[in-house]
């Protein structure tokens, strides 16, 4: 009955009431921002007959996933999702489009998934020192994918859940 249901608690099913305050509430939050680019690259450590040491492109995604261990105090939330706006702008503007191999980022190691994982992260935790949130949020894993079935992981912290996959993913025997 809606009588019994108070503004502070949660009748569960079993009838017991679940408060605010109670241990089964989230002890973390997570969330994630995707960005997409089109980019070349080769990878010229590998033999030369093999594929990606030829110059080729993909449409890159990324997903970078942040967790806060408390939520902000006004608006509830991790993070307002506009505020990573920059990170999707500034890939953009230095990899969209390029080949990655020529640019800066990469003058040290080359431009594969990984490593691309590993600059977007970097980005990611300076954007986060600028926004001054580093208290409270987390860098967990940045993703990137140059196809929808090759996908590169990086961690900055222990994965929380791990990344969704597609069942019936085929393996590719190239990037």
């Amino acid at each position: 009955m809606a009588s019994d249901i108070r503004p502070s608690a949660l009748l569960l099913a079993c009838g017991e009431t679940l408060t605010m305050s109670d241990t089964r509430k989230p002890v973390r939050w997570s969330i994630s921002k995707a960005i997409r680019w089109e980019a070349a690259h080769y990878l010229p450590q590998l033999p030369p007959e093999h594929p990606c040491a030829r110059l080729h492109g993909h449409s890159y995604s990324a997903r970078i996933w942040l967790s806060a261990r408390v939520l902000d105090d006004q608006f509830h939330w991790v993070l307002d999702f506009g505020a990573l706006r920059p990170l999707r702008e500034r890939v953009q503007q230095c990899w969209d489009h390029q080949v990655l191999n020529d640019l800066p980022e990469f003058a040290h190691f080359p431009p594969t998934a990984e490593r691309i994982a590993q600059v977007l992260g970097e980005w990611t935790l300076d954007l986060l020192c600028e926004l001054q949130v580093t208290d409270r949020i987390d860098l967990v894993a940045v993703e990137v994918s140059e196809t929808p079935t090759n996908t590169a992981i990086a961690y900055w912290s222990a994965p929380l859940i791990p990344p969704a996959t597609q069942e019936g993913e085929a393996d590719g025997a190239t990037q």
